[in-house]
């Protein structure tokens, strides 16, 4: 809580030096806007937070409220986030969003600001670009899906369902080949029967999904057995 008359509570964003005053300051994200930016001065990003709700105070005009318990969308304090937890492809919400979902794309450092910078694709279009800024891209979404947040501004999404559709696995094809092979695969037993006429191969949907190496193979055998079953026999 920012002290005062009208006591502020918020979240502490940035922690350290800046450019625009000597000594340590607090970059606090306040609830309402009633700040006096974005968490940006003069030019320089410290934080990221919605218009007017970000402010610059010493560390004396702050008092810590008590720990809240946390919520699954909570992690550890804003302040000590560290980007080597946000993985390319995690889903996250942006606390500066109202929580807004959205997918890391990009991790690292960029031209635009100093220090660390996380690159995410909002599932909404509530962004600010593309992937692209001043001319250079660092990933690609649609228009107005990009985002580039600190990590104190974002939290694992802990509720983000890990379904996964079955899948066709190199062990599963090999078996159907296998079974192609095998002499007492069904229609082996009336093969006599079926002399005059032609055999129809059909193709299983996932060996079709398979490496292109496996599914040559495939193929391969399958026109071995097609010559042995067409070749001449001696029947006595």
């Amino acid at each position: 809580v920012v002290e005062g008359e009208d006591p502020l509570p918020g979240v502490v964003l940035f922690i350290g030096e800046t450019k625009f005053a000597e000594g340590p300051w607090l970059g606090i994200e306040l609830d309402e806007p009633k700040g006096k930016n974005n968490g940006k001065v003069q030019d320089v990003v410290y934080f990221t937070c919605r218009p007017n709700h970000g402010i610059f105070v010493r560390a004396a005009k702050v008092l810590k409220l008590e720990e809240q318990p946390k919520s699954n969308a909570q992690e550890a304090s804003p302040a000590n986030a560290d980007a080597s937890q946000f993985a390319v492809g995690a889903r996250v919400l942006v606390r500066t969003l109202e929580n807004v979902q959205g997918t890391v794309r990009f991790n690292g450092s960029t031209q635009f600001a100093e220090g660390e910078w996380l690159g995410v694709e909002l599932d909404q279009p509530q962004g600010k670009n593309d992937g692209t800024v001043r001319g250079v891209a660092y990933f690609s979404c649609p228009p107005l899906h990009g985002l580039f947040a600190r990590p104190g501004n974002l939290v694992l999404d802990q509720s983000a369902a890990s379904s996964t559709s079955p899948t066709t696995t190199p062990q599963s094809a090999a078996e159907t080949l296998q079974e192609a092979q095998d002499p007492g695969f069904p229609g082996e037993s009336t093969r006599e029967a079926s002399k005059a006429e032609p055999l129809a191969v059909k193709v299983p949907q996932d060996v079709l999904q398979i490496s292109k190496e496996l599914k040559e193979q495939f193929l391969s055998e399958v026109q071995q057995f097609e010559e042995w079953r067409t070749a001449p026999r001696c029947l006595g």
